[in-house]
């Protein structure tokens, strides 16, 4: 299963909301193996599903994610989005 630091890492370097396949692609497994992670970080607050399963880091989800330190190997902290939950 993918822990939250690739999802998360994932997301934070995308352009814009990622589809589930997009995902699946970069994590080389099925959906079904981190919807429910996905799910659950979507009731905290910090991934938004922007429709048509196309998920991307809420402001919370990355601050989130900065606090534990999961994009130090990308270099750069994540943008952000123009979209709020």
């Amino acid at each position: 299963m993918a822990s939250q630091e690739q999802i998360f890492g994932i997301l934070a370097g995308a352009s814009g909301p990622m589809s589930r396949v997009e995902i699946e692609e970069k994590l080389g497994e099925k959906y079904s193996s981190f919807q429910s992670q996905l799910d659950r970080w979507e009731k905290k607050g910090l991934v938004q599903n922007t429709g048509e399963h196309h998920y991307i880091l809420t402001k919370e989800g990355r601050e989130e994610a900065l606090k534990k330190k999961e994009f130090s190997e990308i270099g750069e902290e994540p943008g952000l989005s123009d979209e709020q939950p």
